[in-house]
């Protein structure tokens, strides 16, 4: 099986557990967070619509088992950003948890348009990046 066969067998497999579940009780906003078409869309396509790369994508869904906990979880936010689009706000909230057994960092983003509910956004490693490289380990935490 090759590279791009793998991860489309992961995207399928992602897929079905995120309908599944559909939505997930955040104790941050008092309220249910959607997983819908969106969010999932955002995972492959990045600003204005265009293709991640494969490795994007792959961190990206390999990434998506660690947001369910996240949100199940997190009482508070540590990234906030609003937005004008279309004549409303639009809210994006960030958070960061780090995973017990995989002493990885995780930042989960969730978006909210003027007073709907909120919505899963996107997820991802958090990194800092070095030289242009995205760092993906807690080597040198203390930088």
């Amino acid at each position: 099986m090759n590279r791009e066969e793998k991860f489309l067998k992961l995207k399928e497999k992602s897929k079905e557990k995120f309908i599944s579940i559909g939505k997930i009780m955040s104790p941050y906003f008092n309220d249910h967070i959607n997983l819908n078409g969106d969010g999932f869309h955002h995972l492959s396509y990045g600003k204005n619509r265009t293709s991640r790369t494969l490795d994007e994508k792959f961190l990206k869904f390999l990434s998506l088992d660690y947001m369910y906990e996240i949100l199940e979880e997190s009482a508070t936010i540590q990234e906030y950003r609003e937005i004008l689009l279309n004549n409303k706000i639009v809210k994006y909230y960030g958070m960061i948890a780090i995973n017990k057994n995989l002493k990885r960092k995780t930042r989960v983003i969730v978006r909210q348009i003027g007073n709907g509910t909120p919505h899963f956004w996107s997820v991802m490693p958090y990194s800092k990046v070095k030289n242009g490289m995205q760092k993906l380990s807690l080597d040198d935490i203390e930088e």
